[in-house]
């Protein structure tokens, strides 16, 4: 049987829909390229980069943009930043100049985005009420981190990479930064913190996330 998976940017929902439409018995021959991506352009109703690979038995859907971002923390792994360029890259993607720009300006733009969507995702697993709670027993923190811990856990090994790699923007700075921010922002609607106080609440903030990041 074929099962269809994608862990692509922007065809999550449309891989879901589709999936009833496609699983079937079906040789290699049938089931591969060209009849699974008309399916899912004509599901999205616009046309689609993907990349599609066989895995013993598993058709694997991939965004351009997912096949580019991940070849490019592969290179971080084995180069520094300032020595990849775009032909290192689109040749370790096997996939045309024109549509790497297609989707990013330049590699800067793509560590930007890559970043981005990391940022976004650790925004989404930021519960921070536990600062205003007087909580006690380490069990009644855990609904408040054990999210976030889980969002360490997936992308660690991206995490690794660019924590080793000298680039041009640092996500940890940002995500303490954001950390620190939610948590201030909680004192002051609970609180309800004068502008006097701001300044100490802030400083407070700080060594808050600095701790727990």
């Amino acid at each position: 049987s074929l099962i269809l998976i994608s862990c692509g940017l922007g065809i999550k929902d449309t891989v879901q829909d589709v999936t009833s439409e496609i699983h079937r018995e079906s040789s290699k021959e049938d089931t591969e390229g060209l009849g699974i991506k008309q399916v899912l352009e004509q599901k999205n109703g616009e046309k689609m980069d993907i990349a599609i690979k066989d895995f013993t038995g598993y058709i694997y859907v991939m965004s351009t943009k997912e096949n580019i971002e991940s070849h490019f923390i592969n290179l971080l792994e084995r180069y520094k930043f300032q020595d990849i360029t775009i032909k290192l890259l689109i040749n370790e993607c096997q996939i045309n100049r024109s549509t790497f720009y297609r989707n990013y300006e330049d590699k800067y733009d793509l560590i930007y985005k890559i970043v981005e969507e990391l940022i976004k995702q650790f925004k989404k697993n930021i519960h921070c009420q536990f600062i205003t709670l007087h909580l006690k027993k380490e069990n009644d923190f855990k609904p408040y981190f054990s999210s976030l811990l889980d969002y360490f856990n997936k992308h660690k090994d991206i995490f690794i990479v660019l924590y080793n790699n000298d680039l041009p923007i640092n996500i940890f700075d940002e995500m303490l930064t954001i950390y620190s921010h939610y948590l201030l922002n909680e004192l002051i609607y609970h609180y309800h913190i004068s502008d006097s106080q701001i300044k100490i609440a802030n400083y407070f903030s700080k060594i808050i996330a600095s701790n727990i990041l």
